[in-house]
């Protein structure tokens, strides 16, 4: 009897399991990632998904910049900063209470500049002078 009544508790578990993996494997939200900004520019936040999902825009003192919900399957939102947005790093979260993603993005106050390696211009020099000769003073 306790074979029979543990075999069925096996089977139940088993087609609860698998019955549950099949619900969510068709469930998904991606979230394209985000480059770099600047105060005043554009957001743009992009992804696909196949339920309704909110978007939420973390600032990095932790409080919410924005917030929506998407109900499109291939989702394209833009938003503009601040000019005087916060510098550091924002969390952009997208989804619901099953799922969630997660991308972020740094809000800097300049676009540092690089040369490239066919940069052929040579940085201006300074005129080298050599400092004059200390002079003992007599007591």
């Amino acid at each position: 009897m306790k074979k029979i009544v543990f075999s069925m508790l096996f089977a139940y578990a088993f087609i609860c399991i698998i019955g549950s993996i099949n619900v969510f494997a068709n469930e998904t939200v991606q979230l394209n990632s985000i480059s770099n900004k600047l105060p005043g520019d554009d957001v743009t936040i992009t992804g696909t998904t196949n339920r309704e999902v909110t978007v939420k825009v973390i600032r990095p003192n932790h409080t919410v910049l924005y917030v929506d919900v998407l109900k499109d399957k291939a989702f394209q939102y833009t938003f503009k900063l601040p000019s005087d947005s916060m510098l550091g790093e924002y969390t952009v979260i997208v989804g619901d209470n099953a799922i969630t993603v997660k991308r972020t993005f740094i809000v800097q106050n300049y676009t540092p500049s690089y040369p490239s390696s066919d940069d052929t211009t040579t940085p201006p020099t300074t005129p080298t002078t050599t400092p004059p000769s200390p002079t003992k003073v007599k007591k």
